[in-house]
């Protein structure tokens, strides 16, 4: 399994490679570090998706 970080690493690549931008690689930990953040936004809301039906209002009246 890839950790985070080379995953990040990829994200920046095929984003230099394919993107409409060319990545500045002074930048490098800057994206990084910004890619990082990202996935771990991602991984949170993954998270909290099966804790939000509990709230008040998202429940499905099965009558």
């Amino acid at each position: 399994m890839v950790d985070k970080r080379k995953t990040a690493e990829i994200i920046l690549q095929a984003i230099d490679d394919h993107g409409p931008v060319q990545v500045d690689w002074n930048m490098k930990e800057f994206w990084i570090n910004a890619i990082l953040r990202g996935l771990t936004m991602a991984d949170l809301s993954e998270i909290q998706k099966p804790q939000e039906s509990h709230l008040p209002g998202n429940q499905f009246d099965t009558k």
